[in-house]
């Protein structure tokens, strides 16, 4: 076979969309049901994920309760502190690093409750920051992680590339997660192209806190019309509608789950409600049913099918 010198190999780069720069502290804190630690503030990201018990974790004025599987990003210069919640002993797993990654935005003053893959990965980080590093249980302000002499080779790489993993598997499910909730709204039409937009525009982003000010702003229409118009054409408001899609998501998610009172939080930070007591008493509002009662009524008919 003859060599053709004039062929070119072509290099693929291998892009980052994150690219995590530094370590700078990671703790496992076995907590007292009492421990309250003062407010610290920093330039880099921070993770608080809990592995048993319950805490609370704070930011600015909002305030996260964190139940077992439970992880919330701070961003940088953000003011945070963590604590127990008085009546359970946690025990919570604190990252924090640098990272000027563009994505990392979308992480930022978010809470998930992670899937058994995702908690499997991030207990491989920990398993490997135990082991290159001397961990804090008890030291809150330590500042300076300090490196075991026997520490595993390419021990710094692999929190580097765990972590980063971690990041693209944990976008990964919720993009997917939030596919599969748009693909069970309904694609009513109307005889209004603005008003179908608009209603594609929400399901699109019917797991964050969507404003009319967000809608105006990306159609370029007043307030005032838009929202007269929006009602004339669906006979909702588009706060009615957007909630009613949030509800409708909520219901699908509760039917695919079987949820149990346990679940039902987690659906309400998915579908981004400002807290447990609202989404249940908007789902009421709108359904007529919490949502223990729905889940009630659709388990039977669930269970005679089987």
């Amino acid at each position: 076979m003859l060599y053709n010198k004039d062929m070119e190999y072509i290099k693929q780069d291998l892009k980052s969309i994150f690219n995590v720069k530094q370590i700078v502290t990671v703790h496992y804190f076995e907590l007292t049901k009492s421990t309250n630690y003062p407010i610290d503030i920093h330039d880099f990201w921070e993770i608080h994920y809990v592995d048993k018990g319950t805490a609370i974790s704070h930011e600015g004025e909002d305030q996260y309760v964190l139940g077992q599987g439970d992880l919330l990003f701070h961003k940088p210069n953000a003011y945070h502190r963590l604590r127990a919640n008085g009546q359970i002993a946690p025990n919570v797993c604190v990252v924090s690093f640098v990272c000027h990654s563009r994505e990392m935005q979308h992480f930022a003053d978010k809470k998930f409750h992670l899937s058994p893959e995702l908690a499997a990965l991030l207990r491989k980080f920990f398993d490997e920051a135990h082991a290159t590093f001397e961990i804090s249980h008890t030291t809150p302000d330590l500042k300076k992680l300090t490196q075991r002499p026997n520490a595993p080779i390419g021990g710094l790489q692999m929190l580097k590339l765990l972590l980063e993993t971690f990041f693209i598997s944990l976008l990964r499910e919720e993009k997917e997660q939030n596919r599969k909730i748009r693909a069970v709204l309904s694609a009513e039409e109307y005889p209004d192209e603005v008003v179908n937009s608009i209603i594609a525009y929400m399901r699109e982003h019917v797991t964050e806190r969507l404003t009319l000010s967000d809608v105006c702003e990306k159609f370029r229409y007043g307030k005032t019309y838009l929202c007269a118009r929006f009602l004339q054409v669906t006979g909702k408001t588009m706060g009615r509608f957007f909630t009613e899609m949030k509800i409708a998501a909520a219901k699908q998610m509760i039917r695919d789950r079987e949820a149990g009172a346990g679940q039902f939080s987690r659906i309400s930070d998915t579908l981004n409600f400002s807290t447990s007591a609202y989404f249940y008493s908007t789902f009421k509002k709108v359904t007529g049913m919490t949502p223990s009662e729905y889940a009630a009524s659709i388990r039977p008919y669930s269970s005679a099918e089987k």
